[in-house]
């Protein structure tokens, strides 16, 4: 396949998984509404929500049919500025619909993960997301797995995306049947980092 050819099919697996996305919106709505009212615990009682005074949140949909980790606009909006893609400046997507979006640049910026328990302590790392025209931010599975993660799905308790390198694991939660990651930025976080996964 030519690099013309190539391109166009990625665009095109990009748009499926874009539009794949859509379709689970719904139902992640719902989940992600009881999650935030500290609704949808166990037995045991409402599942505590941790919040982190200063930091702001962006929660990932990992996907493994996406080529490109994308957020909207609105995601970081007003902290993190768009700057000129580097890889696909003038792009456009198609969605499964037929629509097209259009890559408006990217965003650069160190997200942490926490382990949820309220501590502070986190692990830290680069990401770079396309912004384009996504109600979702979109973790690409492949994106990672190039940059040394692995990245395992085994329920709500056992699913990882793991440092190749430093055995560190961030753990991803199951919302409905997708799997998400929770990814914290300070409020005064400078802008222009390096690439999804650089240490």
């Amino acid at each position: 396949m030519d690099e013309a050819n190539w391109k166009t099919w990625d665009k095109i697996q990009v748009g499926r998984s874009l539009g794949t996305l859509e379709k689970r919106e719904a139902s992640l709505n719902q989940v992600g509404s009881k999650q935030a009212a500290g609704e949808g615990g166990t037995a045991r009682g409402p599942k505590k929500v941790v919040r982190y005074p200063g930091w702001r949140e962006v929660v990932f949909t990992v996907d493994s049919g996406a080529t490109e980790t994308v957020m909207g606009l609105q995601h970081l909006s007003g902290l993190i500025p768009v700057v000129e893609s580097r890889t696909s400046a003038g792009a456009t997507y198609e969605c499964a619909n037929g629509g097209v979006i259009e890559n408006h640049g990217e965003r650069r910026f160190r997200g942490t993960v926490f382990g949820g328990k309220g501590d502070g302590r986190g692990i830290t790392r680069g990401f770079c997301a396309q912004v384009t025209d996504v109600n979702k931010p979109l973790l690409s599975v492949g994106r990672l797995e190039a940059k040394g993660y692995r990245v395992t799905f085994n329920g709500p308790d056992k699913s990882f995306i793991t440092d190749g390198k430093t055995g560190e694991r961030m753990k991803m939660e199951k919302r409905g049947h997708v799997y998400v990651l929770r990814v914290w930025v300070k409020e005064n976080e400078a802008s222009g980092f390096t690439r999804q996964g650089k240490r």
